[in-house]
């Protein structure tokens, strides 16, 4: 089981001064379609799921270059050990609001569907039990050069992005 911390570690080890290193500023991403979060009460399992913008860097055939496909990532992000009433105040509890997580006392497993998190991250990831939903397809490499996985479990700039927008609306606490 890992933490949020442990992940952002194992970023800024893996990906040292990259612009996807917490460290300094990951680029505003915008959040779409956010699923409702689902609470699995039997499993103490919080689930949220939306799709999140992509780079959108364009094709280096030129000018007239349409941008790369997808211009949107599909983002899973699941909580485990929540209680019913976590993070909740008294009155939210009488009202029967669903309970909001937290980052640093709740394990985490996460999922996208961009390369990195399929060829870099979902291994090493799967290794410490961090990595949710299904595995993905296997990643044909085109060349047969060194391996980018160093088997340290990390997360990929998109769920950042989506952990912060999560934070902003108040949906999990620090």
């Amino acid at each position: 089981m890992v933490k949020y911390d442990e992940l952002i570690h194992g970023m800024k080890r893996v990906t040292p001064g990259t612009t996807c290193n917490p460290s300094w500023s990951i680029p505003q991403f915008n959040v779409h379609q956010p699923d409702k979060p689902i609470y699995y009460a039997g499993t103490k399992l919080m689930r949220f799921i939306a799709r999140v913008d992509s780079d959108n860097i364009p094709n280096k055939k030129g000018p007239e270059s349409t941008y790369r496909r997808p211009s949107y990532y599909n983002v899973e992000i699941d909580f485990k050990g929540v209680e019913p009433e976590s993070g909740l105040h008294p009155q939210e509890i009488k009202m029967g609001h669903l309970p909001r997580p937290s980052l640093s006392q709740n394990d985490i497993m996460v999922r996208c569907n961009c390369i990195n998190n399929r060829f870099r991250v979902d291994f090493a990831n799967r290794r410490v039990k961090a990595a949710a939903g299904t595995r993905p397809p296997v990643y044909h490499r085109l060349t047969n050069g060194p391996h980018l996985n160093d088997n340290t479990p990390m997360i990929c700039k998109h769920a950042v992005a989506y952990i912060k927008w999560l934070l902003r609306y108040n949906f999990i606490v620090e």
